[in-house]
């Protein structure tokens, strides 16, 4: 694995363990295989993303599903501010939804730390021994 993937993937991990909310996803476990030297994220089942279910043209949402969908992803966004995780990559093919219409934000990978008082922008760095992260 490059540097920059490890930076992404630790950085995923540590947030993933830090956030437990209906809607987010849910870090079940983790594979390594020592001869390939590969790590595998493992979470649960979720049928589709949200951009697979807007694109399909045979699904029209009711507006009531939308307003359900929005709250749930407001419930998440809630929650993942609410423990200093700023995900910075919102977008429906990262919003999974289950086989019951549950919403959950996915891809973690781009996401933060903040904290509410930081004065300091989050933006690239260019980290010496782990390629480009963000701070």
């Amino acid at each position: 694995m490059d540097p920059e993937s490890v930076c992404f993937m630790a950085r995923e991990i540590i947030i993933l363990r830090r956030l437990d909310h209906p809607n987010v996803m849910k870090l079940e476990g983790l594979i390594t295989s020592g001869a390939s030297g590969s790590l595998c994220l493992i979470f649960e089942y979720m049928a589709r993303d949200l951009a697979e279910l807007i694109a399909a043209p045979t699904i029209k949402f009711t507006e009531a599903q939308i307003k359900c969908y929005m709250q749930q992803l407001l419930r998440g966004l809630n929650h993942c501010h609410s423990h200093g995780v700023l995900h910075r990559d919102i977008k429906g093919s990262n919003l999974l939804i289950d086989c019951n219409g549950n919403l959950k934000i996915g891809k973690f990978g781009l996401a933060t730390f903040f904290h509410p008082n930081q004065t300091k922008d989050l933006s690239w760095k260019k980290e010496k021994d782990f390629g480009f992260c963000l701070v």
